[in-house]
């Protein structure tokens, strides 16, 4: 609902920042990937795809973490994700059955 519009605008205002880094998380439409073109191909790498669900469209948490992980090892001073509906969906349960905000962190 208006994610990718706000990740395309973002990625506009910050499209001369190299140390700012767009991922398309969205695995139902892929807004992001036709949207943000003008990112693909840059050096350093301002743009990635990013599949987060598993066989059944759920969000595989592994999955979800060691991507992060390997995020805050990149040296870029922001990451914007693009979630897509199931994605997003996803979160509130996250967050209230599997881990808390503080454990998230």
């Amino acid at each position: 609902m208006g994610k990718s519009l706000l990740t395309y605008l973002i990625a506009l205002k910050n499209q001369h920042t190299s140390d700012v880094y767009f991922l398309d998380a969205d695995s139902s439409a892929s807004s992001s990937k036709k949207q943000l073109k003008f990112l693909q191909g840059k050096t350093p790498a301002r743009f990635a795809l990013l599949n987060l669900l598993d066989s059944r469209g759920k969000i595989d948490r592994q999955l979800l973490f060691e991507n992060l992980l390997s995020l805050a090892n990149k040296e870029y001073i922001d990451f914007y994700i693009d979630f897509g509906a199931p994605e997003s969906s996803e979160f509130p349960l996250l967050f209230t059955k599997d881990f808390s905000i503080e454990e998230f962190k």
